[in-house]
């Protein structure tokens, strides 16, 4: 039962397509999901027992190529591929903000020495990427500021491919690790997790980032149908309480958005308060900030504008005497036609608004992440050490490595004694690296640095900044743990691999890979070390072999029955 008030409202805003509307509420949500391409290619997948023996994949969702409709008798969610990474369960009007934010266009230069707009100081790999399809991404800083559970942040991350850097931020400490666990599964590497108020990440990060997704906290009035409890929390109270901190919120975001960036911000509720009417507000406020058209597909429409709201709006903004009430109301009815609404009676999905925006100017170069690289710090309960490059061999010079470290030689013993814990870890990962892996891994991969905190170790993106007193859940991939004698891989580096990267892998079928995750040995005979766990190609987690078994190393928290 939908709340009367809430009823009323729609009656108003809908008018004559209220009944279609109130209609779709009889129907069942469709189940949707978005397969992963940083696992392998859709052709790949319809070739999987999961989708050749049961129901495949349905059509397309509209605004996202990765996005498609299943039935709910195929139930993706409790099959290995699942905890594989293969694909994220998500609702088809969810997909729709990142969609638009990847494909967004901002027609500028954002990478290292971006002054340079010529093409005389380029090398020719510079060259290269300017001229290939994938450059829009190349050094790009992306933050996701309201990110759990992880959908849009693990779709931003499929298009970014691993270039640039992903920051995904949750205020929930809770909520947070959900997302941070999630990222994981994804297998990136690229995704730094933050746990902070916005504000904090304001005061940190002014005019820093090239894209900004602010998915905002709702009144969640398009999840009606499928979450019972959001029905239940819904009161016009709330609206109020929500149209307040998002504008907070956008405040935030249009701090860290650097001159010519991308901002997308998106809602699950019809509310003009939080939707439209918030961005009249926030266009008022921000004259440097404009609405990019967004294209219509799979039955979104215009955004909504209500006339006596927009002009109470109008009335409290003050105008200069060059452009009147009358003006200010026919710019802002133009711009905000450009937004977008995914109506549950008009879409396959559920209710969305988005809102495409872009900073006026030129990108700005004088953030420089990689300057910033060699102090990244972090606040993860233990002093860290200091970062060094990943590119360097087991046989490189120690002095070499040392360059360009945080701490003065010879003047702090503590710092001293993590450098030589840094040391250690390094050659302890290299040993099991030279032992297990394939140098296949390391593409896309050779201007990171190693990070380690107590004794585990990260490999930390190429421009990371200083993130010095932050609370990080996630610093970049987390390569697992260095122990007296031996160094033992994470779960999070498993399932950002792929076959060819192991040197050793043991491919199991779906009805070994669900004992696998249920935490059982295999039989491993003329094998010995770790190998990588596969279901049907894809990483399932590591295994050890000895003495003719594979020890299951399947982190049990995880573990479950699918």
């Amino acid at each position: 039962m939908l709340p009367e008030q809430f009823t009323n409202r729609m009656k108003e805003l809908l008018k004559e397509e209220y009944e279609d509307f109130a209609a779709c509420y009889g129907n069942d949500h469709a189940h949707s999901l978005r397969i992963n391409p940083l696992k392998g290619t859709k052709e790949q997948y319809d070739q999987t027992s999961v989708f050749k023996q049961r129901e495949p994949l349905k059509e397309q969702v509209a605004w996202e190529e990765n996005g498609f409709y299943y039935e709910d008798s195929l139930q993706p969610g409790k099959h290995p591929f699942h905890e594989a990474g293969v694909y994220y369960i998500q609702e088809a009007s969810a997909m729709a903000p990142a969609a638009i934010c990847k494909r967004a266009d901002p027609d500028f230069v954002n990478f290292e020495d971006a002054e340079k707009t010529g093409t005389e100081n380029d090398t020719e790999g510079q060259r290269e990427k300017k001229n290939s399809d994938d450059f829009r991404f190349f050094g790009e800083r992306i933050l996701d500021l309201c990110a759990a559970p992880g959908g849009k942040s693990t779709q931003m991350a499929a298009a970014m491919a691993g270039r640039g850097i992903l920051f995904s931020n949750e205020i929930h400490p809770a909520r947070a690790r959900i997302l941070s666990e999630n990222i994981e599964r994804m297998g990136i590497v690229n995704d730094i997790v933050l746990n902070h108020d916005p504000k904090v990440l304001a005061e940190r990060f002014p005019s820093y980032f090239h894209r900004i997704l602010v998915d905002a906290p709702c009144s969640g009035e398009g999840m009606f149908r499928k979450n019972e409890e959001a029905v239940e929390q819904w009161s016009l109270e709330n609206v109020k309480l929500c149209a307040g901190r998002q504008e907070e919120i956008l405040e935030c975001a249009y701090t860290m958005l650097m001159r010519g960036g991308i901002l997308v911000y998106s809602t699950c509720t019809f509310a003009p308060e939080e939707d439209e009417e918030m961005m009249a507000h926030f266009l008022a406020q921000h004259p440097d900030m404009k609405l990019l058209p967004v294209p219509l597909a799979g039955g979104m429409e215009p955004g909504l504008v209500r006339q006596e709201a927009l002009m109470k709006l109008l009335q409290n903004q003050g105008q200069s005497k060059k452009e009147t009430t009358y003006d200010m109301e026919e710019r802002f009815r133009k711009e905000l036609q450009k937004t977008v609404r995914l109506w549950p009676h008009k879409v396959n999905g559920e209710g969305h608004f988005a809102a495409l925006l872009q900073k006026e100017g030129t990108a700005c170069p004088e953030v420089n992440g990689r300057e910033m690289n060699r102090d990244l710090i972090s606040n993860m309960g233990e002093a860290p050490s200091v970062m060094r490059s990943a590119s360097h061999s087991r046989d490189c010079d120690r002095k070499k490595m040392k360059k360009g470290s945080s701490f003065q030689k010879g003047k702090d013993k503590k710092s001293q004694s993590v450098s030589n814990q840094m040391t250690e870890a390094i050659a302890a990962f290299e040993q099991f690296e030279a032992q297990t892996l394939h140098p296949s891994w390391r593409e896309g991969k050779e201007g990171a640095s190693y990070l380690t905190f107590g004794d585990q170790l990260y490999l930390v993106p190429e421009g990371t900044p200083d993130l010095h007193g932050l609370k990080v859940l996630r610093p970049g991939l987390h390569l697992g743990t260095c122990k007296k004698d031996r160094f033992e891989p994470s779960h999070a580096l498993a399932l950002s691999l792929k076959s060819k990267d192991v040197k050793d892998t043991i491919d199991l079928s779906v009805e070994d890979a669900i004992k696998y995750i249920e935490g059982y040995t295999f039989p491993a005979q003329d094998r010995k070390g770790w190998c990588l766990v596969t279901v049907e190609g894809y990483s399932l987690g590591f295994g050890k072999a000895a003495g003719g078994s594979l020890k299951n190393h399947y982190p049990k928290g995880l573990r479950k029955s699918c």
